[in-house]
């Protein structure tokens, strides 16, 4: 069960063919997979790895893939013609390309390994339009089309020429999705010490997960190379598709046969992880436990910066109650505890800086307590400030040792930096101290998860939706 993208229950799939709401499996699923490595004067380490794992991946996700590796221009040209004449309308397709590309006049070109131009003009000949790839295939009338280009690397053509870095954005039609390694004009990391480039290494992850529709899965992609980087590389996406697509169904719809509209389903949902988790169907039952937790959630999760500030109500984090706080920090500029509740609520309504504004007016009044400190972390967290959110996440424990919520405060910062198996350390700390129970247990599921540990994970993932619904 742990293969990725494998449909989890036979019995299922006829299922889920049948439901109006769910993603039917009848649909043909067709790839074109392409990495090049092998250029003569700016050789890549990772790409033809990435073409071979995205290979693998997507097989495993029922599609039927051409792969090609190290092409010159001709072998693209022929890769792709090969490949068009495949794709029947009501098609989903996926074209996957790894390894250098340049942009030209604001079109981009992926370049074969056999690429040399003098200029401008011998560069849209020497490339391949990917442009022109994108109308090849829409000209076939697919369903879908999602087109992932890890090819923002530095190119050669770029490098020599002045020609602008990364890539340009790029128009989608209809049912088109475009995911970029990186921004526009922006550069990726071919990850030299690792085994696939860095967007590619997280896609494969995100590509385990049940029930991620592209916007979701490309979401957490994007989060996860924007921390890995330090804020270096941050992918970028365009869509214009309407419907949802799924690259692995999520079994919970299927199980329990709701869509997810109630409180009710919470419950059947766990059952159904329960179910699952007694039967050693680990992967299954970390995926049902984390759907029930995340329908939980929309009742009022509770989050890090929440369970600081667990005096506001989501009536207060409004515009006039900061408002009235201001008023009373103009009157009294040293009102400590008007300035803390400030910081707290900007927090938690995601404007960091002006919270951090206001525990540095604390500090210079007085000393800062560990609930400051705790603010400050997760300020400096929103901020992708890893090593200050983590440093003030340690000194808020420095002061509390014995209170859980800085423990769960500083695993969740761990948690986000790919700390994980700190964070499974300083969670159960939080627990152990009496800090936020489902809290805790769900910062251990979501680490213990990350480190494939399944069975761990998804008995964290129960304790936390027992905790919930309670």
């Amino acid at each position: 069960m742990n293969s990725v993208c494998r449909l989890i229950v036979a019995g299922a799939l006829a299922l889920l063919a049948t439901t109006n709401s769910a993603q039917g499996m009848a649909e043909r699923r067709l790839a074109l997979v392409i990495g090049n490595n092998a250029y003569p004067h700016a050789e890549l380490k990772n790409a033809v790895n990435d073409a071979a794992t995205m290979t693998t991946a997507l097989r495993e996700c029922q599609f039927t893939v051409h792969q090609h590796t190290d092409v010159t221009l001709r072998q693209l040209d022929d890769a792709v013609d090969r490949f068009v004449k495949d794709v029947k309308a009501g098609d989903v397709v996926v074209v996957y390309y790894s390894g250098h590309g340049f942009q030209l006049a604001g079109e981009n070109y992926l370049v074969p390994v056999n690429f040399k131009a003098n200029d401008e003009v011998d560069a849209k000949y020497a490339g391949y339009s990917a442009n022109r790839l994108l109308e090849r295939v829409g000209a076939q009338r697919a369903r879908l089309t999602v087109v992932i280009l890890d090819s923002c690397r530095s190119s050669p053509f770029g490098a020599a020429r002045g020609a602008p870095a990364g890539l340009a954005p790029m128009q989608t039609g209809s049912g088109t999705y475009i995911a970029f390694a990186t921004g526009p004009g922006s550069t990726a990391s071919d990850d030299p010490e690792g085994v696939n480039g860095l967007f590619t290494g997280q896609l494969l992850k995100g590509l385990r997960q049940p029930g991620w529709n592209l916007d979701r899965l490309f979401g957490w992609v994007r989060k996860q190379v924007f921390t890995a980087s330090s804020g270096e590389q941050l992918p970028w996406t365009s869509s214009s598709v309407i419907d949802d697509f799924w690259f692995r169904p999520d079994p919970g719809a299927v199980v329990a046969g709701s869509t997810w509209g109630n409180s009710g389903d919470v419950r059947q949902v766990a059952a159904s992880g329960t179910r699952s988790l007694s039967a050693g169907r680990y992967d299954e039952a970390v995926t049902l436990f984390d759907r029930a937790i995340v329908l939980a959630e929309k009742r009022g999760a509770i989050q890090p910066f929440e369970a600081v500030s667990r005096g506001f109500t989501q009536r207060e984090r409004t515009a006039s109650t900061l408002s009235r706080l201001a008023e009373a920090i103009a009157a009294n500029p040293r009102d400590i505890g008007a300035r803390r509740k400030r910081a707290t609520l900007l927090v938690s309504v995601q404007r960091p800086g002006e919270a951090i504004d206001d525990l540095v007016a604390i500090q210079g009044s007085g000393a800062l307590g560990w609930q400051d400190y705790a603010v400050l972390a997760v300020a400096t967290l929103q901020q992708r400030r890893m090593a200050e959110a983590v440093a003030a996440g340690r000194l808020a424990i420095k002061m509390a040792p014995e209170i859980g919520m800085p423990h769960c405060v500083l695993a969740d910062i761990e948690y986000a930096a790919g700390q994980y198996s700190v964070a499974v350390m300083e969670a159960n700390a939080c627990a152990q101290h009496g800090g936020p129970k489902a809290l805790a247990a769900r910062i251990q599921g979501n680490a213990l998860r990350e480190l494939g540990q399944f069975a761990d994970a998804a008995k964290m993932y129960r304790i936390a939706i027992d905790a919930e619904l309670q």
